[in-house]
């Protein structure tokens, strides 16, 4: 695995940590349930895919703090691995709080970086922390790359794969499913560069729509 850093820290066991609790709970997959849900689909591996999201518009915040912003993104989705759905983001944060007591040295020594850490893991899920200006410059950019995760191409994969996997249906059920939870205004962005990648994800996908629907003879 290629190891994601916003920093020149070496993060390679933070990112095992998270891996392994993920992984070895069975509770890895997205839908709330067990790793068969959806098979495909790995909280691990959309932490990476948000790291590099975050790596890709972290010059339009230059006041963010990469150490921090990226031990938040390392650890936000590992409460997960408890089995649970809405409280995640608060089992997420225990995980990491536990985990920083074992650690000594550099960020590791900082008190109120610590709990500035633990605080945006444990918000990163309310979105209108973006719209009330509540939101940190690192909180900002950690829920804008975990919004862009999983929009536009990957949005319309992961539906088509989902549809066939549950046997709901073909062309028409999939495009049906991409329709009904496709929601393009849900997700508020800040920063400029965030907003210019999720606009074109969202064009992206109301291509697709219209084309599919063309294709398919739907008025």
């Amino acid at each position: 695995m290629r190891i994601l850093t916003l920093s020149n820290q070496d993060r390679s066991k933070e990112w095992e940590y998270v891996k392994e609790q993920l992984v070895t709970s069975g509770f890895d997959s997205f839908g709330g349930g067990t790793i068969a849900n959806y098979p495909f689909r790995s909280r691990f591996l959309h932490t990476t895919r948000v790291m590099l999201w975050a790596s890709r518009i972290l010059g339009d915040c230059p006041q963010a703090d990469p150490e921090m912003l990226e031990l938040a993104i390392i650890f936000h989705d590992v409460g997960y691995s408890k089995g649970v759905n809405k409280s995640h983001q608060e089992e997420s944060a225990n995980l990491f709080e536990a985990y920083r007591k074992e650690k000594s040295g550099g960020i590791w020594d900082n008190a109120s970086k610590m709990e500035s850490i633990a605080w945006m893991i444990r918000n990163h899920s309310k979105k209108e922390m973006l719209r009330n200006g509540e939101a940190t410059p690192e909180l900002t950019l950690l829920m804008e790359a975990d919004m862009l995760d999983e929009e536009g191409m990957l949005r319309i994969v992961w539906d088509a794969m989902a549809t066939g996997y549950l046997g709901e249906g073909g062309f028409e059920e999939t495009l049906k499913r991409t329709i009904h939870y496709w929601n393009p205004d849900y997700m508020p962005m800040v920063t400029p560069l965030a907003a210019r990648h999720f606009e074109e994800k969202q064009k992206a996908v109301k291509t697709y729509i219209e084309q599919m629907k063309y294709d398919l003879g739907i008025m």
